[in-house]
C-alpha cells in the first residue's frame, strides 16, 4: 500500500513524502516477508526508480543490481527479463 500511494505521490510532485513511503515499504516488505519474495522484489524496483528521480542515482544503482541479484535466485535463471 504505501509503495503504491507513494507513486501517487510522486506524480504530485510530492517528493519527500513519496521518497519516504517508497523507503519505508521497502522496509517493511522486507521485515516481514523476506529479502526474496516476489512483492519484496517489486517494491524494490518501484524503490530503485524512485531513488533515480529524485537524483539518487548511486543508491538506486545499488538497489536495482542487487534486487536483480535477488530475483535470480528467488525466480531462477531466466528471470529477470
Amino acid at each position: 500500500m504505501l509503495a503504491n500511494t507513494g507513486l501517487i505521490m510522486q506524480a504530485a510532485d510530492e517528493r519527500a513524502e513519496a521518497m519516504s513511503m517508497f523507503e519505508a515499504a521497502l522496509a517493511g516488505l522486507t521485515a516481514t516477508l523476506g529479502p526474496g519474495h516476489p512483492w519484496m522484489l517489486g517494491c524494490a524496483l518501484c524503490t530503485t526508480g524512485a531513488r533515480n528521480f529524485n537524483g539518487r542515482i548511486a543508491d538506486a544503482v545499488e538497489l536495482g543490481r542487487d534486487t536483480a541479484r535477488r530475483a535470480q535466485r528467488t525466480l531462477g535463471g531466466e528471470r529477470p527479463r
